[in-house]
């Protein structure tokens, strides 16, 4: 199996052409035309992972995320080139010297319904009644519950022993918002779930102004982390490619948290 055939069934699933304006989606690394027996699907393609799939004898990386740090443009700090980032070079070395090619499907994999990372998102946390939706949100109507008995619901799907929240634990909320991965690092995002009328949000990772700014709207918010709340369709996304190639070594590993609360 050559690896761009394999990409040419994540784009028929996820056409690049639904993905978000800007965004950078497809072969990043490594040679399209390579045979690959096994594929590594994961979240982020730290150096971690790379080296798990490595062990895997892997050919093909399938990542949410990107494998490389680039360099941005910024008057606050001054940064390395791309090119000469260290994390960046210990991957390059890993990648090179076991021949893996990397693809990303990242907004247009957000996107698919029933599969992508939205819409697994909301069924991940166990929330089956959609009531509203926006381009990557959600709102879902549930049984009416205080804040505090969402957190530990949200807590419970996802296995976290805690998350970040802000609001009145003793808020009833009957409709619940959510916007997984980086959405929360756009400030302005819970307007979306305010006007779509969800009474509180479930998140990704979330800045602190988006968090204030949520409050002020008076929408409770709870944060998962970026990893967690997309982990439910990146897996979707490896049982689908096991599916469709059965005679291949398809193997999710998952990213991790590298973190820890004192």
């Amino acid at each position: 199996m050559l690896a761009r055939e394999v990409a040419s069934y994540v784009e028929e699933l996820a056409p690049l052409d639904s993905a978000l304006p800007g965004d950078v989606n497809g072969f990043l690394f490594g040679n399209p035309d390579a045979e690959v027996e096994s594929i590594c699907v994961c979240w982020s393609p730290t150096y971690r992972v790379l080296s798990l799939a490595a062990g895997a004898k892997c050919g093909m990386i399938v990542c949410h995320e990107i494998p490389f740090f680039y360099r941005t443009e910024t008057p606050w700090f001054d940064n390395r080139h791309t090119s000469a980032k260290l994390p960046n070079i210990q991957r390059f070395k890993l990648l090179l010297q076991h021949s893996m090619c990397v693809y990303r499907a990242h907004s247009n994999w957000d996107a698919v319904p029933e599969y992508g990372n939205c819409d697994a998102f909301g069924v991940g946390l166990g929330f089956t009644q959609e009531v509203g939706r926006g381009r990557m949100s959600r709102v879902y109507e549930i049984a009416p519950v205080t804040l505090a008995k969402l957190v530990d619901h949200v807590k419970g799907r996802l296995g976290l022993d805690r998350v970040r929240v802000v609001g009145d634990p003793g808020m009833e909320i009957s409709r619940v918002g959510t916007a997984c991965g980086g959405l929360g690092q756009l400030f302005n995002c819970p307007e979306e779930l305010w006007a779509l009328g969800a009474q509180a949000g479930v998140m990704g990772e979330v800045l602190d102004h988006t968090m204030r700014h949520s409050l002020e709207l008076g929408l409770p918010l709870i944060e998962t982390t970026h990893v967690h709340s997309e982990a439910f369709g990146i897996r979707n996304l490896a049982l689908l490619l096991a599916e469709r190639y059965p005679d291949l070594d398809v193997r999710y590993l998952p990213s991790g948290i590298p973190w820890s609360w004192r």
